[in-house]
Formats: C-alpha cells, structure tokens, sequence
C-alpha cells in the first residue's frame, strides 16, 4: 500500500489489485464467495463469463469513500494555506499594534513577526543593547504601550535587525 500526500493528481491511498481484492472481501463475505466461485468456474471448464450486473454495493461504497477521501484532502489542503496566509497576516497586525510607526517594533513585537522566542532575559538585554545602538547611531527611539510590561520602548527595524540574534 502506497499513500500520496499533496498534490492534485496522484495524491491518494493506492494499493495492488489484489490487495484491493482481499481487501473488498474482507468488507463484504458475499463478494469474497462470489470470487471464489468464478475461480472455481475458470479451474473447473477453463473459463469464466462475467454478466453484466449491477456493481456490487461494496464496491461502490469503496468508491464513494475514495471520492470523499480525495476531496476532502483537496479541502483540507486549501483550507490550510488560508489558515497559513491569515496567521501570517495577524502575526503582522500583532507586531504593528505594539508600535507607533511602521519601521520601529517593540521587542516583543519584532520578535514576534519574525517567529524568534523572547524570553525575559534575552528581551531585556536586546531592548539595553538597541537603546545604546540606537543612541551612537543617532536613530531615535518611541514609546508605545505592551499590555504585560507597560510602557516599553519602541526601536527602529534596521536596528532590531542587528541587535536580535
């Protein structure tokens, strides 16, 4: 058995036919019995003739099934990259509400868009390392509000960006 994640062709369960066979028969004893006959019929005269018949349920459910099953990867595919795009975008708005100009972030905030873990310590440690920074580089730096600390610092991107590591 052999099962495709992705993709919009071959993605899938697939297995050999006679898997598919011993499969179907384990499903349903009526399908199983019926193979065997028509083994017995092409051992016993050398032949066997297939009539044309409805489809067997079992094998209709299995299809049916199959449809759903590949529908709903489609579905979940998309529904995924929504959810990607839309959580990029609110990681975005996060970082943008914790600073009063689009170049300058809060720690927490730059940490954030970017996906780096802040821990306390390394935060406060970036925030005195960007201050100096900031301060021989003449670049100036904001205030904004954070609703867990208060009153923190804003600084500028490009400085973030040297001192965060």
């Amino acid at each position: 058995m052999r099962i495709i994640k992705g993709g919009l062709q071959y993605q899938g369960t697939w297995m050999d036919e006679k898997l598919a066979l011993k499969f179907a028969a384990w499903l349903s004893p009526r399908f199983e019995l019926w193979v065997y006959d028509r083994i017995y019929e092409l051992l016993t005269t050398g032949q066997t003739k297939l009539e044309k018949t409805k489809t067997l349920p079992v094998i209709d459910a299995l299809r049916l099934i199959t449809d759903q099953l590949e529908a709903q990867a489609h579905l979940n595919t998309e529904v995924r990259q929504e959810l990607d795009e839309v959580s990029e975008r609110l990681q975005n708005i996060e970082a943008k509400i914790t600073s009063t100009d689009q170049n300058y972030f809060t720690i927490a905030g730059y940490c954030s868009l970017h996906r780096i873990p802040y821990p306390l310590d390394k935060a406060k440690l970036w925030g005195k390392k960007a201050t100096t920074f900031s301060r021989q580089q003449n670049i100036p730096t904001g205030v904004a509000h954070d609703e867990r600390f208060g009153k923190v610092r804003t600084y500028h991107q490009d400085i973030l960006k040297k001192v965060i590591i």
